[in-house]
């Protein structure tokens, strides 16, 4: 049910590079592409015409592959140190190069 791997991920947030869409594929961020709004359209509709009980039974199983330590408590981890790297001026310079590259 994962989609990328943490090694993956990891990658993505600290590289600050512009990947194609064959590689970000490849590294299991995009799961496919649509031509069209009409087309995304049908894609979210295909998603969300399962029936609720169905829906919260994968995010059941989703949500049991954390082991270590509960959703909250990651999450609240996630929050305190991506705010905490977010604020200082190495992120902000780090953000306008990667939005001044051609």
């Amino acid at each position: 049910m994962n989609k990328i791997d943490q090694g993956n991920a990891f990658k993505l947030l600290t590289s600050a590079i512009k990947y194609d869409t064959d590689h970000l594929i490849q590294m299991g961020v995009i799961q496919e592409i649509v031509d069209s709004q009409s087309e995304a359209i049908q894609l979210v509709e295909r998603h969300t015409a399962l029936f609720p009980n169905v829906l919260m039974a994968y995010k059941s199983i989703l949500l049991n592959t954390f082991h270590s330590k509960s959703l909250e408590l990651a999450i609240a981890d996630e929050i305190n140190n991506c705010s905490t790297l977010w604020g200082e001026e190495e992120h902000h310079n780090k953000v306008r190069l990667f939005f001044t590259k051609k």
